[in-house]
């Protein structure tokens, strides 16, 4: 599987394969406005596996099952969600259940944007802002 990795990039669809399992630790940063490199260790460690797969509309759409561990090793959070990676190696996700999607190559929530530079996803919220995007050739730990 690594070769495969390597060859067509992490977000293909090699990467959403039924059986496919990989883990990953939350970083946060209290203070990105004075300080953005400053990333701290959460105490939260997440576990995804892709459990399923189906066709919606005609677009195939993987089913992973993704739980969120706090520090100790309780699960603090479960869920089973549908995504898919786009032709333009997005990695997208979506409510199958809500039917006010329309499903397209490009509908749903960007998770992450593959290798597109210059891509962006604002979000407000009550507490502040965020900014979402890619940065190339910087490590944040």
């Amino acid at each position: 599987m690594m070769k495969n990795l390597e060859e067509n990039g992490f977000f293909s669809e090699d990467v959403l394969k039924v059986g496919n399992k990989w883990v990953y630790k939350r970083y946060d940063n209290d203070n990105y406005a004075e300080n953005p490199q400053d990333f701290h260790f959460s105490g939260q460690i997440d576990s995804v596996e892709v459990i399923g797969s189906d066709e919606v509309d005609g677009i195939k759409f993987f089913t992973l099952r993704k739980c969120s561990f706090n520090s100790v090793g309780v699960i603090i959070g479960e869920s089973a969600d549908y995504e898919k990676i786009n032709n333009s190696t997005r990695w997208i996700g979506v409510n199958p259940y809500n039917d006010s999607i329309l499903f397209t190559e490009e509908s749903g929530t960007v998770r992450h944007p593959g290798e597109d530079f210059n891509y962006s996803r604002h979000q407000e919220y009550d507490t502040g802002e965020l900014t979402l995007r890619l940065y190339s050739n910087e490590v944040i730990m």
